[in-house]
């Protein structure tokens, strides 16, 4: 599989989920879901934007190799008024230290199509 087919297709899968109803997501509606981004450039900024808007989700932790997106990515979690994420940067590896992370449920993956 291409790596383009593999991007096209998890974004489909993902656009799939975010229509979903939240309560058929997880047994335990109460609980939120706990979620990570790797890359917040615009697309991730669209991702994370959505994932803010939600009452059932918490935003964790964001990671950016670029340092302008994530003043960006930090700029729309300060304007929605929920706690501020980890921040992972740094180095190009730095998605390593973040996906450690034990408290998380899920990983969103945001790359710009080449």
């Amino acid at each position: 599989m291409k790596r383009r087919t593999f991007v096209q297709n998890t974004m489909m899968a993902a656009t799939a989920v975010s229509i979903i109803p939240s309560r058929s997501l997880m047994a335990n509606a109460d609980k939120k879901a706990r979620l990570a981004f790797i890359g917040v450039g615009l697309r991730g900024q669209n991702h994370l934007d959505n994932a803010l808007r939600r009452s059932d989700v918490d935003v964790v932790a964001i990671c950016d190799i670029d340092e302008h997106m994530l003043v960006m990515a930090t700029n729309i979690v300060k304007k929605s008024g929920k706690p501020m994420p980890q921040i992972f940067k740094g180095d190009p590896y730095a998605y390593r230290k973040l996906l450690e992370l034990k408290n998380i449920d899920g990983v969103v993956i945001a790359r710009e199509p080449m």
